[in-house]
């Protein structure tokens, strides 16, 4: 491992959250919460909390993340301790960590929903700015690209896909399970991306793989609708000009905007008209 590998690795915070429910939900709130940083033997140590909810924890979210009621009975709530939680997350005011997570934008955008709720500047632009952030679902569509052999992106499918180094008795879906398993595929998406050529091990790292992070990635594949399937380039001009004027995911101004999907057929129209 190079010395910028290993210069990388102390610079990040590895995150993950539980939640009583997706964002769409008015109410739904973080339960918990694990970090974990990288030491100078490069051995990543873990901290983890528990919190209450101002709600009772959905059965449907506790068949995900394994938190009970029980379990968070009694305990402060996130709003009751957003001092311990900038303290963790390495900023008071100040960025100390490149913070890291799977699908990064579900955690990002919890995260400022919850201080937004309670009214609490401290750290919110931190989590508003998504270039503070790298996300390791969009490093593996990149640097692996979306038209590979490996069938999704999910964490857990990654994990076997890859057969990471982690204990087999360290399940998925609670937070410092997904930390450990987000760590490892950091570490070896970082390798695939050296070895093809992406990264470059004799440069600084972290600039490298942001831009390979928020740079709009190439879609292959169209996966909705009658096209479902084929490749973008093999679709008629016509249907895809249709789906600019109609599709929500193609509409700048729509909270469901997929920015990656539009710039690949911004790229194939481009090439015809």
């Amino acid at each position: 491992m190079s010395n910028n590998i290993q210069q990388f690795l102390k610079e990040v915070l590895v995150i993950d959250t539980e939640t009583t429910g997706l964002l769409d939900k008015e109410d739904s709130e973080i339960i918990e919460i694990a970090a974990g940083k990288y030491d100078s033997a490069n051995e990543l140590s873990i901290e983890n909390r528990l919190f209450g909810s101002v709600n009772p924890i959905p059965p449907e979210a506790s068949a995900v993340n394994y938190i009970s009621n029980r379990m968070i009975e009694g305990l402060p709530t996130l709003s009751e301790s957003f001092d311990y939680i900038n303290d963790i997350m390495g900023f008071n005011g100040v960025i100390k960590y490149i913070l890291v997570a799977h699908n990064s934008d579900f955690d990002r955008r919890m995260f400022v929903k919850e201080y937004t709720r309670y009214n609490n500047e401290d750290g919110l632009g931190v989590y508003k700015n998504k270039e503070n952030w790298l996300c390791t679902l969009r490093l593996a569509k990149s640097i692996l690209g979306t038209d590979g052999p490996h069938e999704a992106f999910n964490l857990n499918y990654l994990r076997y896909y890859f057969d990471l180094d982690v204990d087999d008795n360290i399940p998925g879906h609670r937070a410092s399970c997904d930390v450990i398993v987000t760590a490892k595929l950091l570490e070896k998406l970082i390798e695939i991306g050296i070895e093809k050529g992406l990264i470059d091990e004799d440069k600084e790292i972290g600039t490298q793989l942001n831009n390979l992070c928020w740079n709009p990635i190439k879609i292959v594949k169209w996966n909705i609708g009658k096209h479902k399937g084929k490749k973008i380039e093999d679709i008629p001009t016509d249907y895809l000009l249709w789906c600019i004027k109609k599709l929500d995911f193609l509409d700048y101004e729509h909270p469901n905007y997929d920015e990656d999907l539009a710039a690949s057929v911004a790229t194939v129209l481009e090439a015809r008209l």
